[in-house]
């Protein structure tokens, strides 16, 4: 395959500055990899940096070609550039890539090398690393989509923010260089209920929050990775106990949008393939570029994995099932706290809760006496003396926070 030069893909997404960049990055990969003067044979692979979305690279890899979507259609059995593990969306290829699809391809995007089996990795000319935009990338864009100028100081710090905030920030014509630190509370969701760090209980939990909601803060700020925050936990209980409740107020400290989902309601869609695209589905709303806090209720449905096969039918669809759990909480996009809920801790396949995937767990206690008097003193917004509030929590032992 032969590519095209740096001026044509510049006219081609002049008024894009994601596709633009996306270009940018490519390029730069061919040209370390010496492929850009003299093309290759086979096809290549692109990993695209962590957290960036797949859509703008399709589409230079398209223009790298010379061509585009249109002009090349959808055929599937000459689809020359793809992804390696797609997003289940109406019209699009939704079988993630095998040795046996990789005839007439050119370009393979991922979003991370474990997406691609490891025969397609051997098959592969070359497997590239698309590194993030440079300052001179930013500059360039900005320039390209006639906006002002900005120091490579101000580029430097704008190359380093997430995505979205990165073109929210190229493309923003006014753009005041001592402003730069207010992009970064753009996508902090202002609280329409109350902080975890608000309400009375949740005192075992509390500490971990602190700490997440630290580390949240200083990766908006882009001094901490993202990869190296605890983002997954488990918290069970009997009903009542506010698990759900819980998850919107550490949303609400965390400044993240919430995202909610049950296994039962992706479970409901129907078969397997329905199942799985409805997990996907969400997990791909949680992760935008813009932070979340997914929720996920009921996650001990999500089954099990028998040690070893027992011969029976549904063995293979939990199997199935799990392994793409694992597979979803392992390959989260950045900003993305994940939450289960579960009434049956002990039902959890046993993966899902080791290192980098849901790995605390947090049991929520029924409220003790001086708990049930706080519970109820929130809700009463001071209008009723604590000491009269303590003395009705009394009688309410072995009650649950909702019962109160």
């Amino acid at each position: 395959m032969e590519f095209t030069n740096r001026t044509k893909l510049l006219t081609r997404h002049a008024n894009d500055p994601g596709k633009l960049l996306a270009g940018f990055g490519m390029v730069r990969s061919l040209r370390g990899a010496g492929l850009l003067r003299y093309g290759a044979s086979g096809f290549i692979i692109f990993v695209i940096p962590e957290g960036f979305r797949t859509e703008e690279f399709e589409e230079a890899a398209f223009t790298l070609l010379d061509g585009t979507k249109e002009s090349w259609g959808r055929v599937e059995q000459n689809i020359r550039v793809r992804l390696a593990k797609p997003l289940f969306k109406k019209g699009g290829d939704k079988i993630p890539i095998s040795i046996f699809d990789v005839g007439g391809l050119d370009i393979l995007i991922a979003r991370n090398v474990d997406e691609v089996p490891a025969d397609v990795r051997y098959a592969a000319t070359a497997v590239l690393v698309v590194e993030p935009p440079t300052p001179y990338h930013i500059a360039a864009v900005r320039r390209l989509c006639k906006r002002p100028p900005l120091s490579i100081e101000a580029a430097a710090a704008v190359a380093r923010m997430p995505q979205n905030l990165l073109l929210a920030a190229v493309l923003k014509p006014n753009l005041n260089e001592d402003e730069l630190a207010d992009v970064n509370d753009v996508d902090r969701v202002r609280a329409t209920g109350p902080s975890l760090f608000d309400l009375p209980g949740y005192d075992e939990i509390k500490p971990w929050a602190l700490d997440v909601a630290k580390d949240v803060e200083r990766w908006r700020q882009r001094k901490l990775a993202w990869r190296l925050i605890g983002k997954g936990a488990i918290v069970s209980g009997v009903p009542g106990t506010g698990k759900t409740h819980f998850a919107s107020a550490l949303a609400n400290a965390l400044g993240l949008r919430l995202v909610t989902a049950t296994v039962g309601a992706w479970q409901a869609q129907g078969a397997l393939d329905d199942m799985l695209r409805a997990m996907r589905t969400t997990f791909a709303d949680a992760a935008d570029g813009k932070g979340a806090l997914l929720f996920i209720d009921e996650v001990d449905s999500i089954g099990t994995r028998n040690a070893r096969p027992t011969g029976y039918h549904g063995d293979q669809y939990w199997q199935t099932v799990v392994n793409e759990a694992l597979y979803l909480l392992s390959t989260l996009g950045d900003g993305v706290i994940v939450v289960g809920a579960t009434n049956f801790p002990d039902w959890i396949d046993p993966a899902l809760l080791r290192a980098g995937r849901l790995e605390k767990h947090f049991d929520l206690p029924l409220p003790d006496s001086t708990t049930r008097a706080e519970i109820l003193a929130h809700h009463c917004g001071g209008v009723l003396p604590f000491e009269s509030l303590r003395e009705l929590a009394d009688e309410l032992e072995e009650k649950s926070g909702a019962d109160c």
